[in-house]
C-alpha cells in the first residue's frame, strides 16, 4: 500500500508531451548554428543526467522550418525509437527530431522524479512499443501511461535519495570496472614477466615449423551445418585459452571425415586463430572428436621437441605478437596464413625450463581468471542496483 497522497497519473494530465522533427539534411543553411538539436544517439552517448549538446546544431531557419519544439530546461527527454529508453534531463533550452519525446513537467511535478519514473518504467515503456523495422513508442501512449505520483514535497526528497544512491552507484560501478580491467590486464603482465625477463634473453629460439611436424587449418568452404553431429569450431570457441562448446555448429560424421583427411586435432595439441582475432592459442585437452574452420590452425608439435602448454604461452608473448601483427595479411579483416605461422620466432629453453614456467603460469592464470570472475561478478550486482533501488522507490518504500 502506498503512502498516504500518492496517486496514479497519467503522464498526458501531469506533463506536456512534445515530439521532434529534422530539418532538411540537403539544405546547408538549417546545420551548423547554435540550437541544441537532440537525437537518440546524444542520449545514448549520455553519461549522468543533464543533457547540454548535441552531436549537430541547427540554425535558427532550420529549427523554423521543420516543427520541432524548443522545449525549456528541466524537460525530460525521452528517446522513443531506436532504442525506446534513453533518458536525458535539458540542461539549456533544446530540441529534439523525431525519434525522441519531451516531456515538459507540469507545476506539480518535479522533473528529476520524473527522470527516475521513467527510468524505472523502460522496460515497460520497450514492450508498448510497436513496428516492425524497430520498436517505437508513440505520444499517444505515453500520454496514457500512467506514473505513481506523490506529492510535489515527496517527490522532491524521493529524487533526492535516489539521486544520491544512483551517484553511490556509479561510484561503485567505476571502481570495479577499474578493477575488471586490472584483471583483465594480469595475464599479459604475467607473460611479459616471463618472455621478457633477463632469463629469457639466454634461451634458445626456434621457429614453429622447425618443432612442428603439421601445420594446418580448416576447410576454405563454409560447410553444410547440421542439427547435431561432429562439433565444428570456429574462432568464437576459443575462449580463454579453452575449447568452449556453448555456441558451436556441427557437421556430418562424412564432412568431418573428410575435413580431417589431412589432419585431426588430438589432445595436446594447438589450435591457433589465424583470421580477424589473430594469435590466441588453446591447448587441446581431450580426445573429443571436431572439426574446424579456416580461421583455425592446427599445430602439431613433434614428439620430445617442446611442452605443448609452453609454446602455447610463447605464442602470446609480447615479441611473438609483435611478429603476428606484422605478417598478419588483408587491408580489412586481417589473416594469417601458414607460411606464416610456420616462420613465428618462439624462445625455446630446455624442456625442465619449460615445464617449471608452464607450472607457474598455470597458478598465475588460474588465479588471474578466479579475479577477474569475482569482480564480474560483483560488477553484475552493481548493475542490478538501479534497478533495485527503483523499485523501491516507486513502490513507497523511501
Amino acid at each position: 500500500m502506498w503512502p498516504t497522497g500518492w496517486r496514479w497519473a497519467r503522464l498526458g494530465d501531469v506533463c506536456r508531451v512534445v515530439g521532434g522533427s529534422t530539418p532538411s539534411s540537403g539544405i546547408e543553411d538549417f546545420w551548423g548554428g547554435d540550437i541544441v538539436w537532440i537525437t537518440p544517439t546524444d542520449l545514448g552517448r549520455l553519461r549522468g543526467q543533464l543533457i547540454t549538446n548535441s552531436a549537430r546544431q541547427i540554425t535558427k531557419s532550420g529549427y523554423e522550418c521543420c516543427g520541432t519544439e524548443l522545449v525549456p530546461v528541466g524537460s525530460v527527454v525521452l528517446s522513443s525509437r531506436a532504442p525506446i529508453g534513453h533518458l536525458g534531463i535539458a540542461g539549456v533550452p533544446l530540441c529534439t527530431n523525431q525519434g525522441c519525446k519531451t516531456f515538459i513537467p507540469g507545476d506539480g511535478v518535479e522533473s528529476l522524479f520524473l527522470y527516475f519514473s521513467l527510468k524505472e518504467a523502460v522496460p515497460t515503456l520497450q514492450a508498448l512499443g510497436s513496428g516492425a523495422t524497430f520498436k517505437e513508442i508513440s505520444k499517444s501512449d505515453l500520454e496514457r501511461y500512467e506514473i505513481a505520483l506523490p506529492p510535489l514535497a515527496e517527490q522532491k526528497r524521493i529524487a533526492a535519495i535516489l539521486n544520491e544512491q544512483m551517484a553511490a552507484v556509479e561510484r561503485a560501478r567505476a571502481a570495479a570496472e577499474a578493477r575488471l580491467e586490472a584483471a583483465k590486464a594480469l595475464p599479459a603482465a604475467y607473460l611479459r614477466a616471463v618472455f621478457s625477463s633477463p632469463e629469457s634473453h639466454t634461451w634458445d629460439h626456434a621457429t614453429v615449423g622447425a618443432i612442428s611436424s603439421l601445420v594446418i587449418d580448416g576447410p576454405h568452404v563454409t560447410p553444410s551445418y547440421v542439427p547435431s553431429g561432429v562439433p565444428f569450431l570456429t574462432i568464437r570457441n576459443i575462449v580463454n585459452r579453452r575449447i568452449d562448446l556453448t555456441d558451436v555448429s556441427y557437421v556430418s560424421p562424412v564432412d568431418h571425415a573428410e575435413f580431417t583427411r589431412r589432419g585431426k586435432a588430438e589432445s595436446g595439441d594447438i589450435l591457433y586463430t589465424k583470421d580477424g582475432t589473430m594469435g590466441v592459442p588453446c591447448v587441446v585437452d581431450s580426445n573429443l572428436e571436431f572439426s574446424f574452420f579456416v580461421s583455425v590452425a592446427l599445430i602439431k608439435l613433434m614428439h620430445g621437441q617442446a611442452n605443448s602448454l609452453f609454446v602455447a604461452f610463447a605464442l602470446e608473448s609480447p615479441d611473438v605478437m609483435k611478429q603476428v601483427e606484422k605478417l598478419g595479411a588483408g587491408a580489412g579483416l586481417k589473416h594469417m596464413v601458414l607460411k606464416s605461422i610456420r616462420a613465428l620466432m618462439i624462445p625455446l629453453p630446455d624442456l625442465a625450463t619449460q615445464q617449471r614456467i608452464v607450472t607457474t603460469l598455470n597458478e598465475q592464470m588460474a588465479s588471474a581468471h578466479r579475479a577477474r570472475k569475482a569482480v564480474e561478478e560483483e560488477l553484475d550486482a552493481i548493475n542490478k542496483l538501479p534497478a533495485a533501488l527503483l523499485r523501491r522507490a516507486f513502490s513507497g518504500g523511501l
